[in-house]
């Protein structure tokens, strides 16, 4: 049976992994911690069922995880915790978890993905309206994208990504909001989260010819599109590959993933194209610390304009990115300022260099 009354206290320790579950919140889980993937400085110790967000300073318990994550008022987020106490979710009990998914898709327990709970419907004007008129995406664009099976509009109107693997079998998938209620979503505004059971170490991925020559890579669907919009004119020609991580660093397996499955000879060249941020770095650092060996040393291209490729595609600033090679973006990241820095790049941004140059002296 399901409580009807907590204690202030209770209701602030109640499991911060259940409310991820309940919130549909993705995350990256190994051992007694979990990851969140759109903030991958955000860590859960289940062990003690409290969260530490390093590049904010921010820790504390599920009371404290709802208000900084989600920016609500103290009000809201005891609104908040109350409708999930009501949730026989938020009974289980904050424990240790080993939370990897089967490469067959499938969860620990058996439970596979199940693309008929996310049924798309005839009318896709709301996605259609969202990606043309706030993202600016090409009304030719979202439609071959609608019309081949990657987009569709749920019943809820949010738009789905759907994620595939090389036999064209739809293996996951991610929901994009496509209306803005702070109230109900917090500071993020808007419907944001993974399907449920999406294949582990999978995104959204495209091709243009056979796909083998050259691996673009993006922290989300939408800016994957903007990028292949923003330089359509060269890259319909080519032979390239195209794939969304949903996340940044916590998510960086699934490039070795997608190249091993999707294409068994070796990319000529991968393209990091992250967003212009703290998480994005680490990301492509997590790539240079792990992938160079085996991939080769990748171009990392960043924006020309605002943080991310779908901003850039928003202000009209046209096509156009700087190309960094791994010195170079290395030395370019050293400079920036200790104060705007994520406190774990400068262990990274060293391992770096040490990597680089003990590469140079093995050669």
């Amino acid at each position: 049976m399901r409580r009807q009354n907590y204690s202030t206290k209770e209701l602030a320790n109640l499991s911060i992994k259940s409310y991820l579950d309940y919130s549909g919140i993705p995350y990256d889980a190994g051992g007694n911690f979990v990851k969140l993937r759109d903030h991958n400085s955000l860590v859960v110790d289940l062990k003690h069922n409290m969260f530490n967000w390093n590049s904010q300073g921010k820790d504390g318990n599920l009371y404290n995880f709802i208000r900084e994550y989600e920016g609500l008022s103290v009000a809201e987020t005891w609104k908040k915790l109350q409708e999930f106490a009501q949730n026989p979710s938020s009974h289980v009990k904050a424990v240790p978890v080993v939370g990897r998914r089967s490469h067959g898709g499938n969860r620990l327990d058996g439970t596979a993905y199940r693309q008929n709970i996310y049924p798309g419907q005839a009318d896709t004007s709301e996605v259609r309206k969202y990606l043309q008129d706030t993202r600016k995406l090409s009304p030719i664009l979202v439609t071959s994208m609608i019309d081949a099976g990657y987009i569709r509009e749920l019943k809820n109107h949010a738009a789905f990504f759907a994620w595939f693997d090389k036999d064209g079998k739809e293996v996951g998938g991610n929901q994009q909001g496509t209306w803005i209620d702070h109230k109900e979503f917090g500071r993020r505004g808007t419907l944001k989260k993974d399907a449920m059971d999406s294949r582990i170490n999978t995104g959204f991925n495209f091709e243009t010819g056979t796909g083998g020559d050259n691996l673009y890579v993006f922290e989300s669907p939408i800016d994957a599109l903007s990028y292949f919009q923003l330089h359509a004119a060269e890259l319909s020609q080519t032979n390239n590959s195209f794939l969304s991580l949903d996340g940044a660093g916590s998510k960086i397996g699934t490039v070795s993933r997608y190249a091993q499955e999707y294409h068994q000879e070796l990319f000529k060249q991968v393209h990091l194209c992250l967003d212009n941020d703290n998480a994005g770095k680490m990301g492509e650092l997590e790539y240079l610390d792990q992938y160079n060996s085996l991939y080769g040393q990748p171009v990392i291209e960043v924006p020309l304009k605002g943080k991310d490729w779908n901003e850039q595609l928003t202000s009209g600033f046209g096509p156009g990115h700087t190309q960094l090679s791994e010195k170079e973006f290395l030395t370019d990241l050293a400079k920036v300022p200790v104060v705007q820095r994520d406190p774990k790049l400068d262990h990274k941004i060293s391992q770096g260099y040490n990597n680089m140059y003990s590469k140079s002296r093995a050669r």
